[in-house]
């Protein structure tokens, strides 16, 4: 609609967008989404607004396919956010929720905070296993929340942080993980080490830093800290395991108080991912493996 004082038309347009094997550049990757975006984008000549619901069939993140996403679209004429909101979808037999923005500046900065219920971790850690011979020995359900701001101009510079619980686990072999704890405990055939565990994680640009790792099994437990460096793939974890049940990270110091000392071993696993090197260190002082524990990143 041209306007009499020479000033930019406004416009209104209404209709649907579908999406075939579409290619989303993203920083230094590439994205294929199927799916599409129906609803309202104008300009009343105070900048764009959009108003849309997004239906995705099926967006490929790596080896990660999510299927059945649904969400809205929104953005204000004067704003430089644009959200989505109500996001659903489904991954690896669970299902997903959560919301994100992108901030439409230079360079485009984006983030979401997503929640991951019930998904199979068989299927999750398998996702790129060309060989079944190759497939990791692991079934079980995983709960997950993960929040994560980054910029589109570099792949690299990101935050995030997250929680991961596993449930109903039969965790026979895991690379890395597992490997590293086999001189700590060398299970019975048939038996599963480990049935549950749980990790809260932060992520800065390639360093991850565990706040804390927690595995259970039937006779034994495990709970530790430490850092990975994806770059270098070099890693620094210490834990601290014992027959039976060991505490949650929150109410360690207080459990070694009651007595359980002369039951506790401390692990160090340094070295890369691909070539751990562990050592066992005898436990003199409460108070520098607690500290350890509970300052990972130092």
């Amino acid at each position: 609609k041209p306007r009499a004082d020479g000033a930019a038309p406004t416009w209104r347009l209404q209709g649907r967008i579908d999406l075939d094997q579409a290619r989303l550049r993203l920083g230094q990757t590439t994205k294929q989404v199927s799916g599409s975006i129906d609803g309202v984008i104008s300009d009343g000549g105070s900048g764009v607004a959009l108003d849309a619901d997004m239906a995705v069939d099926e967006l490929a993140l790596d080896n990660c396919i999510i299927t059945s996403m649904r969400g809205r679209l929104s953005k204000t004429a004067n704003g430089q956010l644009l959200k989505l909101n109500d996001f659903v979808g489904k991954a690896y037999g669970g299902r997903l929720a959560g919301f994100g923005e992108c901030r439409l500046v230079e360079p485009v900065q984006y983030g979401f905070r997503l929640f991951a219920e019930q998904m199979d971790i068989h299927r999750l850690f398998n996702a790129d296993a060309t060989d079944p011979g190759d497939a990791m020995q692991v079934s079980g359900l995983l709960d997950a929340t993960l929040e994560l701001k980054a910029s589109a101009a570099n792949a690299s510079p990101r935050r995030a942080s997250g929680s991961l619980r596993i449930t109903n686990a039969r965790i026979h072999r895991l690379p890395v993980l597992l490997d590293m704890f086999h001189p700590m405990f060398l299970s019975m055939p048939g038996e599963s080490p480990f049935s549950e565990g749980a990790a809260s994680y932060q992520v800065k640009d390639n360093k991850i830093e565990f706040s804390e790792i927690f595995l259970q099994g039937p006779g034994l437990s495990i709970v530790g800290s430490g850092t990975v460096d994806t770059s270098s793939e070099a890693i620094k974890l210490t834990f601290l395991g014992r027959p039976g049940v060991l505490p949650r990270m929150d109410g360690l110091g207080a459990e070694l108080l009651e007595g359980v000392l002369r039951e506790l071993v401390e692990y160090q696993v340094t070295g890369t991912i691909k070539r751990p090197r562990f050592r066992t260190i005898p436990l003199r002082s409460i108070e520098t493996i607690v500290g350890r524990l509970l300052r990972p990143g130092n």
